[in-house]
């Protein structure tokens, strides 16, 4: 399953559509509440994350300096990583490694495109950076493909 978060929901609809016809099962959910909550009941399940950087930060964030909004992705990100790489055993697509935890393969697809926020995911095993103008639902879709076959 492909959990994407994103709060633009009619922006995203080719993209989860295009997604679906390709195969996937695609859970999208448009706030930070409620995209934890379904990781922290559904993690076993996730095969790959789709996240925006750019969203309100919801109750879970609101102590947070989201910079108002603007960095509420990371704040996930951050968070979901620590979650699974603290669990003793997580189960993705690719099988689980012998003595350790796969990470979870996660792409920012955000129209963010401040160097510095690049760099933050450049440096992260398992994450890919994707500007959403430079990409088709399609490339998407075969990007994903690509992700998953080589996890």
């Amino acid at each position: 399953m492909i959990l994407f978060v994103d709060d633009e929901t009619r922006r995203m609809e080719s993209y989860k559509e295009e997604l679906e016809l390709s195969g996937y099962e695609v859970k999208f959910l448009q706030d930070v509440d409620s995209a934890w909550r379904f990781f922290e009941n559904n993690f076993e399940k996730i095969d790959l994350l789709i996240l925006d950087l750019i969203m309100p930060p919801g109750q879970i964030f609101k102590d947070e300096n989201t910079e108002d909004g603007l960095r509420t992705g990371i704040f996930l990100f951050k968070k979901i990583r620590e979650k699974a790489t603290a669990l003793p055993t997580v189960l993705f697509s690719g099988g689980q490694p012998p003595g350790g935890v796969q990470e979870l393969p996660v792409i920012i697809f955000t129209n963010v495109s401040d160097a510095a926020v690049r760099e933050i995911f450049r440096r992260k095993e398992k994450c890919w950076f994707i500007h959403k103008e430079d990409v088709l639902p399609f490339e998407l879709a075969e990007k994903i493909k690509e992700i998953l076959e080589s996890s």
